[in-house]
């Protein structure tokens, strides 16, 4: 049997696998198979999406989902969600500006002779929105299914405990009378035949 111990562990693993797969993937593969020298400041802006998106993660798993989800309260769980997803385009711009980032990426491109990449507008940035959206919906599964089976194991143990209570009662009523049974089938082989019933 698995301890609860070594479970968590192996949940943590699970987790830091996830981050470092979901990291690869979606921010650092891409941008290493442009065949440019990217500067630092670059990778700094894809850890810090990265941090960003997990704790998105977590406080919707930790305290969203139980407290607005599970409680009723959709409306405010959709609303919260969709300016968590909102707020993380003006976030990363944020970073991009204190990084110096658009500047810096225009040299590295240019250096090869690439031209310039289109420079964003103040628009939305909607990547970072679906990023957000995708990590949400991630977490709310998770959370849900998480939720489903540990309420699944409680009616289980109740269920388990009910049966249990039952047999005990039933138990309780068949030995009193199977012991006065005894007595009496004692008691009646006296009259019958005494030195049997010693």
């Amino acid at each position: 049997m698995v301890s609860v111990k070594s479970r968590s562990y192996l949940s943590i693993l699970l987790h830091v696998f996830s981050w470092m797969l979901f990291a690869f993937v979606l921010l650092f593969h891409q941008p290493l198979s442009w065949n440019i020298t990217l500067p630092p400041q670059f990778w700094v802006k894809q850890g810090c999406i990265l941090i960003m998106l997990i704790i998105v993660f977590y406080v919707n798993s930790k305290i969203l989902v139980p407290q607005l989800l599970l409680k009723n309260k959709t409306l405010t769980f959709v609303l919260v969600i969709l300016a968590l997803a909102i707020l993380a385009g003006p976030f990363v711009k944020i970073i991009d500006n204190a990084l110096n980032l658009p500047e810096l990426m225009s040299k590295a491109f240019s250096e090869l002779g690439i031209p310039r990449p289109p420079k964003r507008s103040n628009r939305i940035d909607v990547f970072q929105i679906m990023m957000t959206l995708f990590m949400v919906g991630i977490s709310t599964s998770v959370t849900l299914i998480q939720k489903w089976q540990a309420d699944k194991q409680s009616r289980e143990a109740l269920e388990k405990e009910k049966i249990g209570s039952e047999l005990s009662f039933l138990k309780a009523q068949i030995n009193p009378h199977f012991f006065f049974n005894t007595l009496n089938n004692i008691y009646a082989l006296t009259h019958v035949d005494v030195d049997k019933s010693r």
